[in-house]
């Protein structure tokens, strides 16, 4: 059945359950949110617990495992702590993934291992103030000068940025729309500088403005090829859209078990709020959401696994997903009535962090992907 786990990965989420209980937990969950502090002891113990290398080569220190057994992992992550999945996701998927698929023998020596031990994070910087889903518009320029580049401008929304070591940088480096490549930079670098945004959730990693001044960056540090940052960005986009899908279903899945578990507890005119009908009625129209959410989800991360013609299942999945987790953090919100305002339950913080997946990457987009998709197979 899509998206059931064999025996090993049966004993891989049975850990992972165990990891939720008793490392994280709903006091951590809140005190990293009100703190806006990053993790760092989850993102240690699941380096320690050999987790972050799942996906990666034995070679480089990693487990060898397949897409499906990290997706699962993520999931049962964002399930009992959603900042701890997307921690994973933003370094692992969105890290190192992209350096294995896309680095040199050297880059993926340089950065792998390190990753893998949890010694080093990484972050993603693309958006600019001028440049969100209108990349073409990025201004962020890469001078060639000798055996390096000098790199100036800005980027915006970059989230982690300051907490990492490696930065994935998209920058301009020739005057095409199309000639952008991306840099491997080490956050230390001279000319950096980092200001944090204030935003409304997802406070386990911060997000930053970053702004570059004439920094410099040795030419063999560029990933991929010069000028085909699009290349590089074409064989991560499908995986990553579906792992944010994953994030989102763990999150949903979280709120679920939440309002089930509050309406069985809260008593109201001699009887728990669960026996009426009108609650029973909503609990199952988000079951019915998160399940069928879930089946288009790992639908779409079995053809990612097997072919890059998965455009439209991870932009679907992803679509209907992001809004779906949001829906559900609402409902919970309703279960719980006045106390799901209060922050002595999850259901606002997952109110607020899945607020964000009704934005990002920009939902038209995402509809535009599956236009292109569906108009292609029309015309057979």
């Amino acid at each position: 059945m899509i998206g059931e786990p064999d025996l090993d990965q049966a004993v891989l989420l049975a850990a992972a359950r165990k990891f939720g209980a008793e490392v994280l937990t709903q006091e951590l969950a809140r005190q990293v949110d009100d703190e806006h502090r990053f993790p760092a002891e989850v993102y240690a113990q699941m380096a320690g617990l050999g987790w972050l290398g799942i996906p990666f080569p034995e070679e480089y220190g990693g487990g060898g495992g397949d897409l499906l057994t990290m997706l699962l992992l993520l999931e049962s992550l964002s399930t009992s702590m959603f900042a701890a999945g997307n921690i994973y996701f933003r370094n692992v998927v969105n890290g190192g993934l992209n350096v294995l698929s896309s680095g040199t023998q050297d880059q993926k020596r340089l950065i792998l291992p390190d990753l893998i031990a949890g010694r080093i994070k990484m972050c993603y910087a693309m958006t600019e103030p001028e440049a969100g889903s209108d990349v073409s518009n990025m201004r962020t320029y890469a001078r060639r000068v000798g055996d390096e580049y000098r790199v100036s401008g800005s980027k915006v929304f970059i989230t982690g940025a300051a907490e990492s070591d490696w930065m994935q940088l998209f920058c301009r480096t020739g005057d095409g729309k199309r000639d952008v490549t991306v840099l491997l930079v080490p956050t230390e670098s001279d000319g950096i500088t980092f200001a944090v945004i204030p935003k409304l959730g997802n406070n386990g990693m911060n997000t930053y403005e970053v702004r570059l001044d004439d920094v410099r960056v040795p030419v063999q540090n560029v990933l991929g090829e010069e000028n085909r940052a699009w290349a590089h960005v074409r064989r991560s986009l499908n995986l990553e859209r579906v792992a944010v899908s994953v994030e989102c279903i763990g999150g949903a899945r979280a709120c679920f078990d939440l309002a089930v578990r509050y309406a069985r507890e809260r008593v109201q005119f001699g009887r728990p709020i669960v026996e009426f009908q009108a609650l029973q009625h909503r609990l199952v129209d988000m079951r019915l959401d998160l399940e069928a959410s879930r089946l288009l989800t790992y639908q779409a991360a079995e053809m990612v696994s097997q072919t890059d013609r998965a455009d439209l299942q991870a932009a679907m999945a992803k679509y209907h997903t992001g809004l779906m987790y949001f829906r559900c953090a609402t409902d919970t919100m309703s279960v719980l009535g006045g106390y799901g305002y209060t922050k002595n339950f999850a259901a606002e913080r997952h109110l607020r962090d899945a607020a964000l997946y009704r934005i990002v990457p920009g939902q038209e987009v995402l509809k535009d992907t599956m236009a292109r998709s569906i108009l292609r197979e029309v015309a057979g």
